[in-house]
């Protein structure tokens, strides 16, 4: 993103608003200071624990501007805040947030339907019709970030020869890989990028699956 090429300064406007002066236009300016990466940190927390020489307590005991405060950290197993009573805006509506580390998705759907978890994200594509038929669990969907994606080595042949690049492109099933893989919980690709993210263009025309145009190229 070459911010520190992008910003020539930041300034202060009040104690609570600063301007920032870039070098040229840059639209997804916005978007990109909403980043993870972007996040605003204590500067004279983060100074304290450089001189103490333990920068890394910057990521283990973050100091944020949240609704909740970090309590617990355990590697591998959980992650406990409770409501902060200094929080600047409205107080949120549980006093206490539990992160369950539980990689497997199937173990999460467990604990969901047990009641031992209120959210679980990222479900087997496989659990998604029974997730639907359960009354008690309220599914929500959206088109995520991933994309998959073969990439051709046009400096090997054949590889370089465009016929050959289209023929094995009209070779793949796209639909039915999203069927066999992902249980139909997916869409066909044709962008490098997913309809989620701004830039986007949908006008791109699919090559899509067809056996008798791959024997023609």
């Amino acid at each position: 993103m070459g911010l520190p090429d992008l910003i020539s300064e930041v300034k202060k406007v009040d104690d609570h608003t600063v301007q920032f002066v870039l070098t040229r236009p840059e639209a997804p300016f916005l978007a990109d200071l909403a980043m993870d990466f972007a996040s605003i940190l204590s500067k004279e927390y983060a100074d304290n624990m450089l001189k103490a020489g333990t920068p890394e307590k910057v990521d283990l005991n973050p100091v944020g501007t949240g609704p909740f405060q970090l309590v617990q950290y355990q590697k591998d197993s959980r992650i406990l805040y409770k409501a902060f009573d200094g929080y600047w805006g409205t107080k949120p509506q549980i006093d206490r947030l539990v992160f369950s580390i539980t990689p497997d998705a199937s173990v999460r759907y467990a604990k969901l339907q047990k009641n031992e978890c209120q959210v679980m994200p990222y479900p087997n594509p496989a659990d998604i019709a029974r997730m639907k038929e359960d009354k008690n669990i309220n599914l929500m969907e959206q088109a995520g970030l991933n994309v998959g994606y073969l990439s051709y080595n046009v400096q090997k042949k054949p590889l370089d020869d465009v016929k050959v690049r289209q023929a094995l492109t009209y070779a793949v099933n796209k639909e039915a890989i999203i069927k066999a893989v992902y249980q139909g919980a997916g869409v066909a690709a044709k962008n490098l990028i997913p309809p989620t993210m701004w830039g986007y263009n949908d006008d791109i025309k699919d090559y899509g699956y067809d056996p008798e145009k791959r024997r023609r190229c």
